[in-house]
């Protein structure tokens, strides 16, 4: 599994704004093509995904992140430049949200053992 974090900044609110920066929540807004993402578990202190948890799903969708955080986990053997993808969007207190970013995924071949 490997931890992504997904962020995003307010360019007005950093231009524009003297006080501090309106906080930001990233949503995924579609599932990977290839693999499975899961919400850190909430009672482990490094945040790693949840021994029970399940993958989210598309009815969960779009899936507020307040850490913005999720653990994705690629498909068995899967190797290769690009070859998974999903998109996510950044939302503001005020409910404004930003075009979706989209967020490829290069994964290094392993010599798994047999």
């Amino acid at each position: 599994p490997t931890l992504i974090l997904l962020s995003g900044a307010d360019p007005f609110d950093q231009e524009y704004s003297p006080r501090p920066p309106v906080p930001l929540m990233a949503e995924i807004t579609t599932l990977p093509t290839a693999g499975r993402i899961y919400l850190p578990a909430t009672d482990d202190p490094v945040g790693g995904p949840a021994a029970h948890s399940q993958p989210v799903g598309a009815q969960e969708l779009p899936l507020p992140l307040p850490g913005g955080r999720i653990w994705y986990v690629p498909a068995r053997d899967m190797a290769g430049d690009g070859v998974a993808s999903f998109e996510y969007r950044v939302v503001d207190a005020a409910g404004q949200a930003s075009p979706a970013a989209a967020v490829r995924l290069t994964i290094s071949a392993r010599n798994d053992p047999p």
